[in-house]
Order: C-alpha cells, then sequence, then structure tokens
C-alpha cells in the first residue's frame, strides 16, 4: 500500500472517498472533498472499508474516476442484486463490465461503496445486504436527502458568515432552540449533521453550536455552553394536574396578611402580619406556602424536585424547582388569591422570648404586596403605616434577643446580579443589611424556631439546622455589616449542618432551628412540610432512613446549583467593571495574602486580590480598574 491510493472510509455513519497522505500502523490519513474545502482527517483502520489499487495525485482526479465509474455501470449493481445467484467480485465484474481486471474491481468499489444500497464494502470486497438490511441503508439514504434539504440555507448562511458576506440570519434563527436543546443533549441527529455541514468538519463540539448562535445573533457571547450541557438549563417537565380548589376543605385565617419582597420575585413563599397585643406584645404570623398539598411523595413531581434541589438563579436564567404553573401560579401567595398554607405563630414579648408557638394548616389570603424598597424609603421618611414601624420595632427585639443568646449577625454588602441577553449587565444592591430585610430574616427565622419547636415536642424528625459556636471568634456577638469585621468572624465559623433531631444553632442564637419557609424553591423545605403536616394530620411520617436519604441528595443538588449561580455572579460582575472603568470604588482589605491582600468591593459584593504589600484588614481603599478580563477572571486595579 502507498500514498496517493484511494479509499473508501466509514466516518460518522457515512461512507466517504478519500486519498491516503499517510499510513501508520493504528491510523491513516485521508485527504477528503468537501462542499467547501478539502479537509484532512486521521482515521482508524478500522475505520477503512476499502482501497483501490489505483493512485490518484489528487482529490479531483479521484471524483473524476468515481464519475466515470458511475456512467460505466449505471444501474447494474441494482439489477445483480435481485439475481438469486450469489456473485463473488470477479463474477460480477464479467457480468457488468465484461472482465475482472483491476480497474473495473475499483469501478464496483466506488459505486457499491458510495451509492448503491444492494451491497456493502468490506475488507476490498462487496458483501450482499439481505432484504432488511437494504431497507434499512435506503431510509438512512432517505434521511440525508431530506437533512440536506432542511439545512442547506441554514448550512449555506454560516458559509456566508465564515467568508464575510452579509446574509439572511432567519434561517439560523429558527434553528435557535433546537441548537440550545443540543447543547444540553446532542441526540438530535438533524443538527449534529447540520453542525457538521456548516463548519465542514466531521467532528462538532459544542462550542461549533455555541458560535452559531452568537453568529445569529441570539447569544451575545456570554452564555457559557457548559452551563447547558450540565442539564441545569433543563426546566421542569410541563405539569397539568393542579387545581385552584386544592385544600378547599381547611379553614380560612382572616388576617391582612401582606408580602415584602424584590421589586419581581420569581416565586413568593411567605407573607406575615403583626397584631399589638398591649405591654409590650406583639402576635406575629407567618404563613407559608403549601405546594405539597398538590403532590404525593414519591411521585413524579416530587423526583424531579428532588434531583434538582433547589430552584435555579443565574444572571440570566431562573430554572424553578417545581413546575412553573404551581411554583408561579398555584401555590405562590399572590394578593387577593385564596392559598393553602402553614401557619407559624408565636407571641413575642418586650424582651423578643416566644411564647405560645402554633403551626396550622389554613388557607390564606394575602390582602397587598410590599417591596423592601418600599418599607425602607417608609421608615426612611418617617412616616410607615402602623403595621411596618410595629414589625421594625420587633425585628429589632428579636435581633437583640438573638445576640444576647450568642448570634451573629452577619449582613456584608450583597448585590443582585441581572444580565439579560444583548442587555448591559446591572448590579442592584440586596444587602440583609437594610431594615426591610432584617425585618423578613427574623420573621423567617422566628418561624422555624416556632416549626423546630412544634417538632421537638412531639418528636417529630426534620432536617434540623444546627452550627456550632466559633472558638476563637475575633468579635463579641453582635451585628456586623461591615465587610472585614463579617469576614473575620466568617473565618473562624465552622459549616452549618443537618440532622434529623434538634441541636442548638449557636451562631443564629437559637435552641433549634429548622428551614421551612421556601418550600417552593427549596426541597429540603418541602421535606419539612411534608413531616409537619402529617403531624398535623396524626399521620406517621417519613422513615427517618428515607428522610436521611432525601436531604442528603437534596442538599448535593443545591449546593451544585450554588456553585454554577457563584461563578457565573462573579463572571458577570467583572463584565460590568469591565464597563465602568472611569469612576473610582469603595473597597475594604479583608484578608491578607502572601502576595499581597484580598479586597472587597462593597458596590459589586465582589472579592478581588491585590498585589499590594502592607495593607491592612479592615483598611478603607478606592480603587479604579485598568484591566479587567472576565473569561479569565481577572481584574487589575490603580489605588486613586
Amino acid at each position: 500500500m502507498v500514498t496517493g491510493a484511494l479509499a473508501l472510509a466509514e466516518i460518522d455513519e457515512r461512507i466517504v472517498l478519500g486519498r491516503v497522505t499517510a499510513l501508520r500502523p493504528q491510523w491513516w490519513r485521508l485527504e477528503l472533498v468537501e462542499p467547501a474545502k478539502s479537509e484532512m482527517v486521521r482515521v482508524d483502520r478500522t475505520q477503512v472499508r476499502g482501497v483501490l489499487s489505483c493512485r490518484v495525485d489528487d482529490m479531483a482526479s479521484g471524483q473524476r474516476r468515481l464519475q466515470q465509474a458511475r456512467e460505466r455501470i449505471g444501474d447494474g449493481l441494482d439489477t445483480a442484486w435481485s439475481l438469486d445467484t450469489l456473485l463473488g467480485m470477479g463474477e460480477l465484474a464479467q457480468l457488468l463490465l465484461g472482465s475482472d481486471t483491476p480497474e473495473n474491481r475499483d469501478d464496483l468499489l466506488l459505486v457499491a461503496g458510495l451509492d448503491a444500497s444492494g451491497f456493502a464494502v468490506e475488507h476490498s470486497l462487496l458483501r450482499r445486504r439481505d432484504a432488511a438490511e437494504r431497507t434499512q441503508f435506503e431510509q438512512q439514504r432517505r434521511e440525508v436527502i431530506e437533512l440536506e434539504a432542511e439545512f442547506t440555507s441554514a448550512v449555506q448562511a454560516v458559509r456566508a458568515l465564515h467568508d464575510g458576506r452579509r446574509t439572511d440570519l432567519e434561517p439560523l434563527r429558527r434553528l435557535g432552540p433546537r441548537l440550545e436543546a443540543w447543547l444540553s443533549d446532542e441526540s438530535d441527529r438533524g443538527i449534529t449533521y447540520f453542525l457538521r455541514q456548516a463548519w465542514s468538519r466531521r467532528h462538532v463540539q459544542r462550542s461549533d453550536a455555541a458560535q452559531v448562535l452568537i453568529q445569529a445573533e441570539l447569544w451575545d457571547g456570554h452564555d457559557d455552553p457548559s452551563l447547558y450541557a450540565s442539564g441545569l438549563l433543563r426546566p421542569p417537565p410541563a405539569w397539568l394536574g393542579g387545581s385552584e380548589q386544592v385544600g378547599e376543605n381547611l379553614e380560612v385565617l382572616e388576617l391582612p396578611l401582606v408580602t415584602i419582597d424584590n421589586d419581581a420575585p420569581h416565586e413568593v413563599d411567605d407573607a406575615v402580619w403583626i397584631e399589638d397585643l398591649g405591654d409590650g406584645e406583639v402576635h406575629v404570623t407567618v404563613a407559608i406556602a403549601h405546594p405539597t398539598l398538590w403532590f404525593d411523595a414519591g411521585c413524579a413531581v416530587d423526583r424531579e424536585a428532588l434531583s434538582r434541589g433547589a430552584t435555579f438563579y443565574h444572571p440570566r436564567h431562573a430554572v424553578a424547582m417545581l413546575p412553573e404553573t404551581l411554583a408561579l401560579q398555584l401555590a405562590s401567595l399572590y394578593p387577593v388569591k385564596l392559598r393553602p398554607a402553614l401557619v407559624f405563630s408565636a407571641t413575642v414579648d418586650a424582651q423578643g422570648r416566644l411564647r405560645d408557638a402554633l403551626v396550622r394548616e389554613l388557607r390564606v389570603r394575602v390582602q397587598e404586596a410590599w417591596t423592601y424598597s418600599e418599607v425602607d424609603r417608609w421608615l426612611a421618611e418617617g412616616t410607615p403605616r402602623a403595621e411596618v414601624q410595629l414589625l421594625a420595632t420587633t425585628a429589632k427585639r428579636l435581633e437583640q434577643r438573638r445576640i444576647g443568646d450568642g448570634a451573629y449577625l452577619l449582613y456584608k454588602p450583597e448585590c443582585e446580579v441581572v444580565a439579560p441577553r444583548g442587555q448591559p449587565v446591572r448590579v442592584r444592591d440586596a444587602s440583609q443589611a437594610s431594615v426591610a430585610r432584617r425585618i423578613i430574616t427574623e420573621l423567617m427565622i422566628l418561624a422555624g424556631e416556632v416549626a423546630a419547636t412544634f417538632a421537638r415536642d412531639r418528636g417529630i424528625q426534620l432536617p434540623f439546622r444546627h452550627q456550632v459556636r466559633p472558638k476563637e471568634a475575633p468579635l463579641p456577638c453582635g451585628l456586623y455589616t461591615g465587610a472585614a469585621d463579617v469576614f473575620a468572624v466568617l473565618r473562624c465559623l465552622s459549616p452549618a449542618q443537618t440532622a434529623l433531631q434538634p441541636k442548638p444553632h449557636a451562631v443564629m442564637g437559637v435552641a433549634a432551628y429548622v428551614q421551612v419557609t421556601s418550600p417552593l424553591r427549596r426541597y429540603t423545605d418541602l421535606l419539612g412540610h411534608r413531616q409537619i403536616t402529617a403531624a398535623l394530620r396524626g399521620q406517621p411520617g417519613m422513615p427517618a432512613s428515607e428522610l436521611a436519604e432525601r436531604v442528603a441528595q437534596a442538599e448535593t443538588a443545591a449546593g451544585q446549583r450554588r456553585q454554577w449561580q457563584r461563578r457565573a455572579e462573579r463572571y458577570f460582575k467583572l463584565v460590568w467593571l469591565a464597563g465602568h472603568r472611569a469612576a473610582p470604588l469603595r473597597a475594604t482589605v479583608v484578608r491578607s495574602l502572601p502576595s499581597g491582600c484580598v479586597a472587597f468591593i462593597d458596590d459589586l459584593a465582589l472579592e478581588v486580590p491585590l498585589r499590594r504589600r502592607g495593607l491592612q484588614c479592615g483598611e478603607q481603599l478606592a480603587l479604579r480598574p485598568t484591566d479587567v478580563r472576565p473569561a479569565e477572571d481577572r481584574a487589575e486595579f490603580d489605588m486613586v
């Protein structure tokens, strides 16, 4: 065997013609002729189906040889297949071409390998296909013809863009949803075929599909193909099992509940109300959405939610844990709608202590939806409604009680990052230190305490959260909002843990605590709801072994989503930073490094390394970005 010979090889389930340009013991290099360009490919020897005796100087000569063979044989191979007699290569050459010569055998291999459906080429010989195999082969050929017809305009558009020519992008835009789906699951053979043809390559990658999406102006260059491959953007399956009448047998709670949330909440888990009892005491009610009434443990909806662990929040995606018809409609506590809820209530005395804790299944109706910014503005202006001032006063009492019991309230600057495609990145303040957010934080902790007390007194197993007190805390218990103080305490804390029996959460300053306030977006909260609901109805709850297994699985899945979210938020914060280099940014040194330090940019809630020694923790800086490269997670700064 010498270079220059024509060979037939199977590449990506197709037989192609190539010219041998290099030989190695385990692989050959072939020159192929594609519609747009010549391509050199390396193939394993097992992919080679046949080698012709003739040699050609270039593939143009090989193409001419193929055309001549087709003209000589015509439809003779189809006729030969229909004969009852099994014919060998020599007999076929004699029958169809008049003699058994190397040239005639080459012609048979060329036509049979690339055109004929009745014969297959194996080891440079012809094998007659049986009827079923031939039918399958012809079906595959028809599919290729259909794919060519379906994707011709899109392939031409990509090639025009490669050549720098203007073209109609509509054929590519129509493929947008399929291309994104292919990034998650490469089973769409049509998209695989399109990408191979568009890029004139046999092996295509997710980056090729991403580039087409960018060329079609559907993506802006900041989308991450690996995020699609992770499956985290897969929406919950459509669900049609919902009904507005679920929970109709529950008693109605006649209180004017309100929600306090972001300007545009994704789902609404909680609503609150407060009543003044006099003598410094108040009665607090926290109503939490009750989605478990719509589906049973172990059903398809429940299994899907468990596999996700939590709703996935990304700067340009929000993927619900539960079907959206449930999470965003039927179970969400929107104003005026009558909804089932688990209601946690307690009396809070003047020292912030709880008594008369109570958990009930009820139907509730939210009267008003307030935003954090509205509540903060009312309090700052000194003109809040009486209930708002009472909520603020009560939240402060609850904070002081927890601090007295050893709590650290760590509220460093936080921000929310929103990055719609084709629009500037937006960074919004979401600091927990705002009074409105601290109100909701305290009321949600109160609900968690009430739930934990209810479960402890009845021996109910729940996914209790607990955390030990730091051994060598650099600061006393208290409320801290400065970045340097918060990071100093965080560095000495052990991670919070989950257990099925109540244990103190020393960092929160509570004897027992369980998360129950986000069942629409956190699976462990759903588990808590199921256990509490079973106890309220006098039914057995989930066995401990199953509960522990589900908690572990849900926490793993939720942790994966948090990692992706943090990475994406950091990337888009750097994108924002790259576009705002003029104005200096306030920063605080929060940690020393051998080569410098780590600074925390307050307005971005972003940690950045600085190559500058001698700076002390807590030192205030003004930084101006000079070189920001989001894709490399790199930012350089000058001190102003």
